[in-house]
């Protein structure tokens, strides 16, 4: 297969992903619901996992399929019989890692889920999908794409280092996840972006990728602020989170950006900026353990995958209903996380009193991402892309 036939198949894999990322999403949501009837036979620990590990997978699948796009259009769009059996590869990951979690296999540590034999195998496809690509890096972007895919590989494997002590546990996982998300993810993202604008505007500036790797690299160890295992200080943790809108409007300055680049590097900007403000060690400590750690990966995860999707953007209508679900489920999050800081730890009240609390704001949640889901799969359909 050629290198864009290949492209096109690993968009439809990552939409095929994110669909069952929201329906696994929407089961997770309505456990915060009382009087959940799916307590005993599907335990929230169970569907997180899933949920996770299919929106990580989407991130890669979507990363390499806008990588592959990259490639075509420096290289003209050859066969390559590496990358196919990669490709072949690399679908074959998808099956097991689905089986893995219906099966329950998954490991539990957060946004590390996988299990480690299926680790070796992402890594060592990764890695041969590079090695297909390396004509990528005769072009800026290109090369800022590869090493931000680089850099992913490399935070898989501290994930995979053995930690000597709890304390170095949290580190290892602070660093894996943050970097992996913050840096390399919104890099590889950003590159393809940027080779989309440059199509609008010939005078496109890196700036966006630069700027996203020095304000992520805080946002990549402001978890271990809420540990004690570090601190940013609170100008520091202003200037890192004034930094992404910062960027991402140089970016789009005097460009009509398409709309998955626009919104998705405004989720990526609003995690970031709540990511970094996490590294103000008073801020960090009290959104600990919150709805608003999760928000955040939340935002960056979903802004990577539609700056992947710009390479290959489905219809307008179907970015109207996930751009919809994702400022309401968004914004709902954001509500209730910072209802449940006040009440939980300014009024002291309990968590099960501040779950109930919370209930109406978990309901429009539920109803952002069933509008999000519906949006996915819309993309999905046969006929709904538009480019």
């Amino acid at each position: 297969m050629t290198t864009r036939q290949l492209a096109n198949r690993l968009f439809a894999q990552m939409t095929i992903l994110l669909v069952l990322y929201g329906a696994a999403a929407l089961f997770a949501a309505v456990k915060f619901l009382p009087g959940d009837a799916l307590a005993v036979s599907l335990p929230y620990n169970q569907i997180v996992g899933v949920r996770n590990v299919l929106l990580d997978l989407a991130i890669w699948t979507g990363l390499l399929a806008g990588g592959l796009t990259l490639l075509s259009e420096a290289a003209g769009s050859a066969r390559s019989p590496l990358l196919t059996w990669v490709y072949r590869g690399w679908t074959a990951l998808l099956v097991l890692s689905l089986l893995a979690a219906i099966l329950d296999l998954l490991e539990g540590r957060y946004l590390l889920e996988l299990p480690v034999i299926l680790d070796l195998v992402l890594i060592v496809l990764a890695a041969l999908a590079l090695a297909g690509t390396v004509e990528v890096a005769r072009t800026t972007t290109g090369s800022v794409w590869w090493l931000g895919m680089a850099l992913a590989i490399v935070c898989v494997i501290a994930g995979m280092i053995p930690p000597a002590n709890p304390a170095q546990d949290r580190v290892l996982r602070a660093l894996a996840v943050g970097a992996k998300f913050h840096i390399a993810y919104a890099v590889a993202g950003s590159a393809i972006a940027i080779a989309v604008l440059s199509k609008l505007r010939p005078r496109t500036s890196l700036a966006l990728p630069a700027g996203l790797a020095v304000a992520g690299a805080l946002a990549a160890i402001s978890p271990l602020a809420a540990v004690g295992e570090g601190s940013a200080g609170l100008l520091l943790g202003l200037i890192g989170a004034a930094a992404y809108p910062f960027f991402v409007v140089i970016a789009l300055r005097g460009a009509r950006a398409p709309g998955w680049i626009t919104l998705g590097l405004g989720m990526i900007a609003a995690g970031g900026v709540l990511s970094t403000a996490a590294a103000i060690p008073q801020v960090g400590a009290t959104m600990a353990g919150t709805g608003l750690s999760e928000l955040v990966i939340f935002l960056t995860a979903l802004g990577v995958v539609l700056l992947a999707w710009a390479a290959s953007p489905p219809s307008g209508a179907a970015l109207v209903w996930v751009a919809v679900g994702a400022v309401v489920s968004g914004v709902a999050a954001l509500l209730a996380g910072i209802v449940q800081v006040y009440v939980e730890r300014v009024l002291t009240v309990g968590f099960l009193d501040t779950q109930m609390a919370l209930a109406p704001l978990f309901v429009i949640w539920i109803v952002g991402l069933a509008v999000l889901a519906a949006g996915l799969g819309l993309a999905a359909l046969p006929g709904q892309r538009a480019g």
